[in-house]
């Protein structure tokens, strides 16, 4: 809207014109910038008036525009024209002072590279001069610090050679003084074993030494016990089992190290190796490890399910067992029912399945009609069950029993009844009849009376005699070459299980017949008519046999030493056959006869 027209004033008075105010005057960019250099436009009509100036202002330098905006200025702060045409004046003063500023704008951006681009060169001369003097106090000051290091490691070195030394002296200080406590520690031990153990001459003498019976012991003996400690025996089975069976004895024993690697149970020991193997006949194969701790290990159960699987499926590992022959166990006692079993283990106080099985030795349709006791033998798979067994005796069937271990002995053909051979390797064409020696089999034979023994070929005893010369003979061979059938126990790394009993000496070498006093003429003047006389002393009731040995007719005891001495000749009568069985061991038939 436009603005009302001031009243007019009558009278004489002239018209008057409000003054402009500060805010109503127009400062343009060519007046401040004429200030600023004492130049200012002078129109006609009005004065030059400086513009006021403002410290820190910068003022533009004029252009056209600000010629028009100074006219059309001067034009409205005129008191004769309009207000509606001031008004429309001040417009175009507005619109003419924002294009100025605008032109201005432009033309400064235009002028401001130039600007920069002629005070480049020097700035980079300044900032190169700076870089350079920054480089040269930076490297000064890096090689002060690399000096001041090289000082600091140098110290430090030093200082951990220096350490380095002490705590070396301090090692051998302390090996010193723990050499000291050592011998203090045996001095003191030693005093006090002489103070609390010194005992007098006479105690000394008195004092029985115990020997040790280990320094006695056949080597071959502690020699064997160290390696089965060492063994496994691991049965096959399933056709895995029959594949690695057929495979030479390196390739089981690279599969089995192979197996034994890839292992990780808890306990194993470091470095354990398998380092033989050996088939069998029972269709197993027999480890041997490197050392006591792996076959213990490998014996656990997590250890040996693992270990059989991997090896074969189907194995497993079979312990070993210990025999023991039971003599005169009641015929009441049915070793087949694992009650009975049961029940001599709980009477005996011993583990549960300690004991494997029992058999019997003779097979039961072989029994007199009247018998009532006959032997067995009992397999257990603790060696030490069975050596407190043979000391303290078994009770079965409330018979109380001591039983003995069962040796080695020699193997017996059950086709040509010949010792040294099982029948599997037997090379023989037809069957021999163990009782009367034809050529038929013993379950066969119709010659009840006759008696034969196809090894010492007597017709005194059949071919399973025990009293056969030729069984006897191989028997002592078997004691030689085997040291472990001289020990009435089974040896382990007990002292006492490692008795020797001494070697069985025979008649003819304990009575000779040249020292013999008053004895009777040679054997030959007894004649099948007439028995020997019954000697006097004291009798053990079987049959009119003595006890002492030394009143045994001396044809006896030479037909014991040879009895095929043919100056002392067969036994003639019942009671020499009598007195020879006394004489001999009275061992059973360990190898059952038909």
């Amino acid at each position: 809207m436009s603005k009302h027209p001031p009243k007019r004033v009558t009278g004489n008075s002239k018209q008057s014109q409000p003054a402009p105010s500060a805010g109503k005057a127009y400062q343009m960019r060519s007046h401040l910038s004429m200030s600023a250099t004492n130049k200012s436009p002078a129109p006609r009509g009005q004065p030059n008036v400086s513009p006021p100036h403002t410290p820190g202002v910068t003022h533009p330098l004029p252009t056209p525009f600000h010629a028009i905006v100074d006219r059309l200025t001067i034009v409205t702060n005129s008191a004769a024209i309009c207000p509606a045409i001031k008004f429309q004046l001040e417009a175009v003063i507005q619109f003419v002072n924002n294009t100025g500023r605008e032109e201005a704008s432009t033309h400064a951006q235009k002028e401001t590279p130039n600007k920069v681009s002629e005070q480049l060169p020097a700035t980079k001369g300044d900032i190169e001069h700076m870089l350079g003097s920054l480089v040269s106090q930076i490297t000064e000051l890096h090689n002060v610090q690399v000096l001041q290091l090289n000082g600091i490691q140098d110290t430090s070195n030093a200082i951990l050679t220096k350490n380095d030394k002490v705590f070396m002296e301090v090692i051998g200080a302390n090996a010193g003084i723990n050499k000291v406590k050592g011998k203090i520690s045996k001095v003191m031990d030693t005093t006090d074993k002489i103070a609390t153990e010194t005992k007098t001459y006479r105690d000394t003498l008195l004092t029985k030494v115990t020997p040790t019976l280990r320094s006695e012991v056949d080597p071959k003996v502690l020699g064997g016990l160290d390696r089965k400690a060492k063994q496994i025996l691991v049965d096959m089975h399933g056709e895995e089992g029959n594949a690695l069976l057929s495979q030479s004895l390196t390739a089981i024993l690279d599969k089995a190290n192979t197996v034994l690697d890839s292992l990780s149970e808890e306990g194993k020991p470091t470095d354990a190796r398998f380092l033989s193997v050996l088939k069998t006949r029972g269709h197993t194969i027999l480890l041997t490890l490197n050392s006591k701790e792996a076959a213990t290990w490998i014996n656990e159960h997590p250890a040996e399910h693992n270990f059989c699987e991997a090896l074969s499926v189907g194995s497993h590992i079979k312990l070993r067992t210990y025999n023991l022959i039971l003599p005169g166990i009641p015929l009441s006692l049915d070793p087949s029912q694992s009650e009975n079993l049961h029940e001599i283990e709980e009477v005996n106080r011993l583990k549960e399945h300690s004991i494997r099985k029992i058999r019997w030795i003779k097979p039961p349709n072989r029994r007199r009609p009247d018998q009532k006791h006959a032997y067995a033998i009992l397999t257990t798979s603790s060696v030490d069950n069975a050596n407190d067994l043979i000391r303290n005796s078994i009770e079965i069937c409330g018979a109380r029993v001591r039983p003995r271990k069962q040796k080695q002995e020699p193997m017996q053909c059950m086709k040509c009844r010949r010792w040294g051979h099982l029948t599997a390797d037997c090379k023989a064409d037809d069957n021999t009849c163990s009782r009367c020696g034809d050529k038929h089999p013993s379950n066969a034979c119709n010659n009840k009376g006759k008696t034969f023994c196809v090894n010492c070929e007597a017709d005194t005893h059949p071919s399973w005699s025990r009293e056969c010369p030729e069984f006897n003979r191989r028997c002592l061979i078997f004691d030689k070459q085997i040291p472990e059938n001289r020990m009435l126990f089974f040896p382990t790394e007990h002292d006492w299980t490692l008795i020797t009993r001494p070697a069985k000496v025979l008649m003819a070498d304990r009575f000779p017949q040249k020292f013999a006093v008053n004895a009777p003429l040679p054997h030959a003047i007894y004649t099948n008519s007439r028995a020997p006389p019954k000697p006097k002393g004291r009798y053990t009731g079987r049959k009119g046999i003595p006890d002492n040995p030394n009143q045994t007719p001396l044809g006896i005891c030479a037909m014991v030493a040879n009895p095929t001495n043919p100056q002392v000749g067969p036994l003639n009568t019942e009671a020499d056959s009598q007195t020879l069985e006394y004489l001999n061991d009275d061992e059973p038939n360990t190898h059952p006869s038909p």
